[in-house]
């Protein structure tokens, strides 16, 4: 999940570099009588920064990267569990963290190429060129939808989220 997720804040240009320091916390704290987690959605850069630099909180999991088998915080394990679920492209569908990256792919696409953004947005996200068909089926997209309709199809291609 946190490779996904940095892998979106790389390839849109956005990546926050800072290293060190404190951890960026995606919630707010409400204290009545008990500690309660808001979950929150930001694009500020300490929000742009590595997952490494994320406030783990048991009660205020991502839900986009806790359905990308991120670990629980509160257990240790040897290893991370992989496996493939429903959830994981429901979740990479609609997550509001990647419908915002996939414009602004889109836009660094089309501020780096102007003329083939769609080519830029393979070359940015699986690092090569479309194929003649994956180009046309692209461009269909991008003229019924919209750039940013391709660069979320890319981000939810078995190629961008799985290492093979």
């Amino acid at each position: 999940g946190e490779a996904v997720r940095d892998a979106m804040l790389q390839i849109t240009g956005m990546l926050n570099p800072e290293m060190y320091g404190p951890r960026f916390k995606h919630f707010d704290v409400v204290v009545s009588n008990s500690h309660f987690y808001n979950l929150k959605d930001s694009d500020v850069a300490a929000f742009r920064r590595r997952s490494l630099y994320r406030m783990n909180v048991l009660s205020a999991r991502l839900p986009l990267l806790e359905s990308l088998d991120c670990p629980d915080p509160a257990m240790r394990a040897p290893s991370r569990g992989v496996t493939t679920t429903p959830l994981q492209a429901l979740g990479l569908m609609t997550n509001s963290f990647v419908l915002r990256y996939a414009g602004h792919l889109a836009r660094r696409a089309t501020d780096d190429h102007p003329n083939d953004p769609v080519r830029r947005i393979w070359q940015l996200a699986l690092s090569r060129d479309p194929s003649p068909a994956e180009w046309q089926d692209a461009q269909s997209l991008r003229n019924a939808q919209g750039l940013a309709s391709v660069a979320w199809a890319v981000f939810n291609s078995n190629e961008f989220v799985y290492i093979e």
